[in-house]
């Protein structure tokens, strides 16, 4: 991961944060799924045998890449799933692997476990980066697709492996509320905050004259995790025409809104009070 590492995963042990991230050796070079682990959220220290998720042998269905883990644990079993992609087809899908530490991990057989839907569907051209929590013995996943006019859907499965998509989806698309403007959602980060879903999002857009082309994070609050609206205030708050804030990762934690994120093909990290104001930045 010597050339850069993006789309960071964060969960807290009670003891340490432990990340799991996308990372190359050189440009071009195969995204993989690293390790690392802090005691305070800044200072990491990555794991000695990183890649700890490698792409598939050749001619797998996860050959060319994989990238923008999510993890969580579920009784003493850790499970991710990632998004990969295909050499021959560039076919973007999700899998799935376990873990008895999260760092050895054994990928699903039966991978992938989401597929892209039928031809002219809304997600015919790949799903991807997927982020799933668990509730009342039902895991739920939010994904965006690979087409041009970038869009988030939602699927539910009991077991983590067999999914069902809604049959509602897009549930979120770049014409909803306030951002008319942009043309691609991606890379959604969920979690529960007094009952309500909230959700982060990356939005992306490029004006017809390429003269803007801004990357900014936003948050959605939700009651069921299908209907959503604003919140607070996209991130960052100031504007730039070339930004670039994307793949964010959330957790609450000892009352605090704690976010890690990508700019310049780093990872960064900022912070809010649990009541939302303006989020401080931080490196």
């Amino acid at each position: 991961d010597g050339a850069y590492v993006n789309c960071p995963e964060i969960l807290f042990d009670g003891t340490q944060y432990r990340m799991w991230y996308s990372g190359g050796n050189n440009t071009g070079s195969p995204a993989q799924i690293g390790y690392a682990t802090s005691l305070d959220g800044i200072i990491w220290e990555k794991h000695m045998d990183n890649p700890v998720l490698k792409i598939g042998e050749s001619g797998k269905w996860d050959d060319r890449y994989i990238r923008e883990p999510v993890v969580l644990t579920d009784g003493s079993t850790w499970k991710m799933w990632y998004e990969g992609v295909n050499v021959l087809t560039g076919s973007h899908q999700i899998g799935f692997a376990t873990s008895q530490d999260g760092i050895s991990w054994l990928k699903f057989d039966g991978n992938p476990i989401l597929n892209p839907g039928p031809p002219g569907s809304w997600d015919a051209q790949g799903v991807n980066g997927p982020y799933v929590i668990l509730k009342q013995d039902e895991y739920h996943m939010w994904y965006y697709n690979s087409e041009r006019v970038g869009s988030i859907g939602y699927a539910t499965s009991n077991d983590g492996f067999t999914w069902t998509k809604l049959s509602g989806n897009p549930i979120l698309t770049p014409d909803d509320d306030f951002f008319l403007n942009y043309s691609q959602l991606r890379s959604p980060s969920v979690i529960e905050i007094f009952g309500d879903y909230n959700m982060w999002v990356q939005y992306y857009y490029c004006a017809a004259s390429s003269a803007i082309r801004q990357t900014v994070i936003h948050h959605k609050t939700s009651p069921d995790g299908i209907n959503w609206v604003s919140g607070s205030a996209s991130f960052p708050n100031e504007f730039s025409p070339f930004s670039s804030y994307y793949c964010p990762a959330v957790i609450l934690h000892n009352n605090l809104v704690k976010m890690w994120y990508t700019t310049e093909q780093k990872i960064f990290y900022a912070e809010a009070p649990l009541i939302f104001g303006n989020e401080q930045q931080s490196r």
